[in-house]
Order: C-alpha cells, then sequence, then structure tokens
C-alpha cells in the first residue's frame, strides 16, 4: 500500500517537512538564521498553535463544561505550553539540541 494512504497527510515526512518549511520561511528571523535561531523559531510556531489549540478548546468547554475529551485536549495542551515549550526553549538557548528535540518531539499531539 502506498505510504500516502497509510498515514494521515499532516503526519507523512514530505508534508511534514513542506509545513516545517513553510512556518520557517513565513517568520523573517529566518533568514540568515543559525541552526540554533530556526529551532527557537520552531518552538515559537508551536507556542503560538498550541496557544490557539488550547484558547478554542477552552472556548468550546464553556459551551459543553465537563466534556472528557475537551478536558483531554486543555490538559494536553497546557502541558505542552508549561513543560514542552520551556524546554525546547531553554534547550535551543543552552545549545543541547538532543533536549531541545525531547521536548519537541514531546509536544507533537
Amino acid at each position: 500500500m502506498p505510504v500516502s494512504l497509510t498515514k494521515p497527510a499532516n503526519k507523512h515526512p514530505i508534508m511534514m517537512f513542506v509545513s516545517l518549511l513553510l512556518t520557517l520561511n513565513s517568520d523573517p528571523r529566518s533568514t540568515g538564521a543559525d541552526v540554533k535561531g530556526l529551532g527557537l523559531i520552531m518552538v515559537d510556531a508551536v507556542k503560538d498553535k498550541a496557544t490557539g489549540a488550547l484558547n478554542k478548546a477552552d472556548e468550546l468547554l464553556k459551551q459543553s463544561p465537563g466534556d472528557q475529551a475537551l478536558l483531554s485536549c486543555v490538559k494536553t495542551y497546557n502541558e505542552v505550553l508549561q513543560n514542552d515549550v520551556p524546554q525546547g526553549s531553554q534547550a535551543f538557548t543552552q545549545g543541547d539540541s538532543k533536549l531541545a528535540e525531547q521536548g519537541m518531539n514531546d509536544a507533537k499531539i
């Protein structure tokens, strides 16, 4: 079976690479940035996306209080914002690429 039929489009390696390039190209800080700078741009992008998703989940939760799926989303996005984003940011700033990778891998939702 072709790979494109076995994975969701947003999880396909080519689509993930395209998304990465689009994110980096849309940020003016990427021009001339080193690897650390590019990593920090991606951490900021994860933070922005997680914040938007958390805000939406909170909004929906007001309409459906106690919805377990939404509560799970809120918990997950809070963990990303409170743990993974700061860990990734700090690790990139300190030059610890392995720890940065771990933080960002943990943020994959």
